[in-house]
């Protein structure tokens, strides 16, 4: 995610995979969430229900493998991960 320009707002957290509560994610105040479809498929009506909790937040379902396959896929997550910034016009300020 950092390579691709993006900050993990839990990336200081010691769980391996933290599982933050909607009340963890309206404290931090996240600008853009990245939904995987992998391992957990968010759909559409999970960015609708976020959304109402989280209005700030653009939130935006992208590719799993982006975020949680390693390995040989990283050179084609970062590049789509770089995409997606480029798209949304984000400064390094806002992600």
């Amino acid at each position: 995610m950092a390579t691709a320009g993006f900050h993990n707002i839990f990336s200081d957290s010691a769980a391996r995979d933290p599982k933050p509560t909607l009340e963890d994610l309206a404290a931090a105040n996240p600008r853009i969430l990245l939904l995987p479809t992998d391992p957990y498929p968010f759909t559409e009506q999970d960015v609708a229900e976020l959304r109402r909790h989280l209005p700030r937040a653009n939130a935006v379902v992208v590719k799993g493998e982006w975020l949680t396959w390693y390995g040989m896929r990283m050179p084609t997550a970062i590049d789509g991960l770089r995409q997606l910034r480029t798209s949304l016009n984000l400064s390094s300020q806002e992600v």
